[in-house]
């Protein structure tokens, strides 16, 4: 069961400034969003539901929604972040015994042009039952043209440990779509030393070695 008493979300503070005089054009340019101290609890029951489930329920289409006139779509309001900075974040996650946390998590995102691509900046530490890594950051762009507006970017962490692996370093190749949260990983580079597992293990693990 879920825990009624802790809030998905929360955060120490929220500043949000957005231009009034584009408004009257149709084009929202927000100068700068900054939260600070947010607070994610993610939580997986027994069943398998997680606790943010109902959001997603919510972004799904059940029935097929007629075809929107192209000039429709021309007249939505043009977009835009100036700036969105995430400082000092904390996301939790806990599923049965399993337990993770993304430390001290920041993100620094800009857009240069309406309505294109946002270059993202994001640092973290994890912490969990079976993982510990230190600086890891990611950098790539949010593609808006695309929808849902998937992340692409790369991944560098420091030192840590994965289960019985100790990390040196790790370069990877990131692909995330919300907002499932799916995506995929690809391994570029970096150096892993194994300790406490058996030869048949080294064999798998021996192109990342």
């Amino acid at each position: 069961a879920f825990e009624p008493g802790r809030p998905f979300l929360s955060a120490g503070r929220l500043d949000l400034r957005v231009q009034l005089w584009p408004l009257l054009q149709r084009i929202v340019v927000v100068d700068r969003i900054v939260v600070d101290e947010p607070v994610v609890n993610l939580i997986r029951d027994r069943d398998g539901r997680m606790n943010v489930d109902s959001l997603r329920q919510r972004a799904v289409v059940t029935t097929p929604a007629p075809a929107e006139p192209a000039e429709a779509h021309s007249q939505r309001p043009a977009f835009r972040i100036a700036r969105f900075q995430l400082r000092h974040g904390l996301i939790r996650y806990r599923g049965g015994a399993r337990t993770m946390e993304l430390q001290d998590v920041g993100v620094d995102a800009r857009q240069p042009q309406l309505d294109g691509p946002i270059p993202v900046e994001t640092r973290m530490r994890v912490h969990g039952s079976q993982i510990e890594i230190d600086d890891v950051v990611s950098k790539g762009v949010l593609d808006l043209a695309e929808e849902p507006p998937p992340y692409r970017g790369t991944v560098e962490t420091g030192r840590g440990t994965i289960g019985p692996l100790a990390l040196d370093a790790l370069t990877a190749d990131l692909e995330m779509r919300p907002p499932t949260g799916q995506g995929k990983v690809t391994v570029a580079g970096g150096r892993i030393t194994a300790y406490g597992i058996g030869p048949t293990a080294l064999e798998v693990l021996g192109p990342v070695l």
